[in-house]
């Protein structure tokens, strides 16, 4: 294997690892891609991009040389990732709110890095904080928790993200030879961001003949709520095949009292992921697709955590799914012992998804095919009822302030 440090997908992660984010509060990382945008595809007429009406980033190549009726493949990110919302309330203190899904027991007491909020959506970084109590939930059902600011000046709006033992601020994305593992604040989903991104140039630099759609979209943590806002819209074609590109849990709980059971291992191979928390089985014409790409891909039932497959699934998308075996997953949500811990991923599983993700893509163009509807899925009872419950879900994030509809807004690149 070449030196995972040396390739884009790599330098990509530690530009996005350098942005803060959290659930709606996703603007830092959408700066980096944007900026990747226009540094690669500057005048380029064949990609776009835009923010939707709910200010998910969409990304298109215009690859199909029939665009009467383009192929049409779309890779399915989220850009968001558990942290916390902040308040100022008096001498210092502040209300943290957390939007996701976190070890518990490891927040009082914990550390956190203050980003302060800016006109126009900018975090910038301003000092640290000590969580010291719980406080009842908010209004949705999120936890809460009285944050104390280390300088009493810092106490304001913005995001608190945990400090991570062993985790240098400066120099955050860090590579170890002899375990082959990536270790960063954030590779949930951000690893996926940059190899999605990664394996987009090598599409757009090949000319493929395809159309590739790249769903960067936002709240993913707190229930599906960007991908639910995008599909309401009209960006995404009804016959498009969407592979949700993520990474997950190599563990889950589900021995007994509770224990952790190993379902994957690190540096086994990128995963076709057959299987989430809430999808038993995927649309059989991804599958397909992706089975043509490569068969030699482990296939997993990675039902350690639940993806927005699921939701595009429920919407009648022809929908599959990949994943990268993830250690840390929520910072040690599962494998933490009570602390917040950095995330880690495999170099050679990576590498192997960027370029799973380039053959996908070329295979899709090579074999217009297996673009044609040939299988069908019958939806479980469950399942039937996801876009209902995302969908009370995203009433009420709204309700609350969180997102609102707006005017999309063409990307000028």
């Amino acid at each position: 294997m070449s030196d995972v440090t040396a390739t884009l997908e790599y330098r990509l992660l530690q530009r996005l690892n350098s942005a803060p984010t959290a659930s709606f509060k996703e603007t830092e990382v959408n700066k980096v891609i944007v900026a990747f945008l226009n540094e690669h595809f500057h005048g380029n007429p064949k990609v776009t991009a835009l923010y939707d009406h709910y200010g998910n980033l969409v990304i298109h190549y215009k690859g199909d040389k029939n665009r009467e009726q383009p192929k049409v493949l779309a890779f399915d990110l989220h850009t968001d990732h558990p942290a916390f919302h902040t308040k100022p309330l008096d001498k210092g203190m502040l209300e943290a709110g957390l939007m996701g899904g976190f070890d518990e027991e490891a927040v009082v007491g914990s550390l956190a890095h203050l980003h302060a909020y800016s006109y126009g959506g900018n975090y910038t970084p301003h000092g640290t904080g000590l969580f010291t109590e719980r406080l009842s939930d908010d209004r949705i059902g999120n936890a809460r928790y009285l944050l104390e600011a280390e300088d009493k000046a810092h106490a304001v709006r913005g995001i608190a993200i945990p400090v991570l033992e062993g985790v240098d601020p400066v120099n955050p994305v860090t590579y170890d030879p002899k375990t082959s593992l990536i270790t960063a604040p954030v590779m949930d989903n951000l690893a996926s961001v940059a190899m999605s991104l990664a394996a987009f140039k090598e599409v757009v630099d090949a000319d493929l003949d395809v159309d590739v759609y790249l769903l960067c979209n936002k709240a993913e943590e707190v229930g599906y709520i960007g991908a639910y806002g995008l599909l309401q819209g009209s960006i995404l074609p009804k016959d498009a095949l969407v592979v949700c590109v993520e990474t997950s849990s190599y563990v889950k709980k589900g021995g007994e009292d509770g224990a952790l059971v190993q379902i994957a291992t690190p540096g086994q191979g990128y995963i076709h992921r057959t299987a989430d928390g809430s999808t038993p089985f995927w649309h059989p014409d991804v599958t397909v697709l992706l089975d043509v790409a490569d068969q030699t891909l482990p296939h997993i039932d990675m039902t350690g955590g639940v993806c927005q497959g699921t939701l595009y699934l429920a919407s009648e998308y022809r929908t599959g799914a990949t994943c990268i075996a993830l250690k840390g997953y929520h910072n040690g949500l599962y494998d933490g012992n009570g602390k917040f811990v950095p995330e880690k991923v495999h170099a050679d599983d990576f590498m192997q998804g960027k370029r799973f993700l380039v053959m996908v893509a070329r295979t899709l163009a090579e074999n217009p095919g297996l673009y044609e509807a040939s299988g069908s899925v019958t939806l479980t009872e469950k399942q039937q009822t996801i876009p209902g419950r995302v969908g009370e879900w995203f009433a009420g994030y709204a309700r609350e302030g969180f997102l609102k509809k707006q005017d999309a807004r063409v990307i000028i690149l």
